[in-house]
């Protein structure tokens, strides 16, 4: 089997069991244009969107496709995640957690796994070549306490120092694999904290670079106008739509498109319509003219003209309404 078979194949399973668990989703088959595979949502499952990335390799997910997809995330509350079949030269092993450029990666089980009833797994974790997990701290020194034993003992009977309890009781070091095995059989207590995967997502937004200078002067100018009525944007340049942006006040997600009569753009608007309607989202379509406009109206979306745009600065609040609709 080819390579690309081999892809294709892995993401009609990750897109089955995805629809099995009643996800909607929309699914890019271009996968060298835009910077994700698949997105999804269940608003069951969480109230967070599935951003999903496949790479056979884990490796290959590098910076500039993490940077895509984490600016992507902050901005429709999404949740990135990619999954892969290996690590170097080594398969990746079920139900532990990888991260490759600050993002969570996982064999397809895994995330199987984490979307149906299960929906958490111990969390266990690859680093540096070993396996660790997240001990509840608190659990712990009841757990101790409890079962009679000082730091010093339990440090004994399971091959730590007594500072490495202490740190592990106050959360402040992760334990290896072996040594959490050997704490939970020692004290008789499960002590693994668990992995839910949409909460393993928080990245402040000071720390993404936002990227919103675009060299479209109108795309500035209506970005300008939706800034001053509280959403925040960012730039995406691997993405079907240039601008996605929210509104924390009301809750409020917002795509942007510029469309320019190009048979690419067409394709991009029909699957940028797609992602709008799976998130619940707005999206706005800025065309050339009234011309392209009339084109575009039997689209779900609020197309807007160079004039159009001009009478918004005038009333920008005005423009909320017709969002709203």
């Amino acid at each position: 089997m080819s390579h690309n078979m081999r892809v294709k194949q892995a993401l009609n399973n990750v897109v089955r069991d995805l629809k099995g668990e009643k996800f909607k989703i929309v699914v890019n088959t271009d996968r060298r244009s835009y910077c994700f595979n698949i997105i999804a949502y269940n608003e069951e499952y969480s109230e967070k969107v599935l951003i999903v990335k496949y790479f056979k390799n884990i490796d290959s997910c590098d910076d500039s496709v993490a940077s895509e997809l984490i600016k992507l995330a902050y901005s429709i509350n999404g949740v990135p995640v990619v999954i892969g079949e290996s690590a170097k030269n080594e398969r990746l092993i079920d139900y532990v957690i990888y991260r490759r450029s600050g993002i969570i990666a996982l064999s397809p089980k895994t995330f199987n796994a984490l979307i149906s009833n299960e929906r958490e797994i111990p969390h266990v974790y690859a680093y540096r070549g070993g396996l660790y997990v997240k001990i509840n701290g608190e659990k712990l020194r009841k757990a101790r306490e409890k079962a009679g034993f000082s730091r010093g003992e339990l440090a004994e009977k399971v091959g730590v120092s007594r500072k490495t309890i202490y740190s592990y009781e106050n959360d402040e070091m992760d334990a290896t694999l072996d040594v959490a095995i050997k704490l939970e059989e020692v004290l008789n207590e499960p002590l693994v904290e668990v992995f839910h995967l949409t909460e393993c997502f928080k990245v402040p937004s000071a720390k993404i670079d936002m990227g919103t200078q675009v060299s479209d002067p109108l795309l500035n100018k209506l970005m300008l106008i939706m800034k001053s009525l509280g959403f925040k944007f960012v730039r995406l340049k691997r993405m079907p739509f240039e601008v996605a942006g929210r509104n924390d006040r009301n809750r409020t997600k917002l795509l942007i498109k510029s469309y320019r009569r190009r048979n690419r753009d067409m394709r991009d608007l029909r699957i940028s319509l797609k992602i709008a309607e799976v998130l619940g989202s707005n999206i706005i379509v800025l065309a050339e003219n009234q011309r392209v406009k009339r084109e575009l109206e039997f689209e779900k979306s609020l197309v807007i003209t160079p004039n159009e745009l001009r009478d918004m600065e005038k009333n920008p609040d005005s423009f909320m309404d017709e969002i709203a609709r």
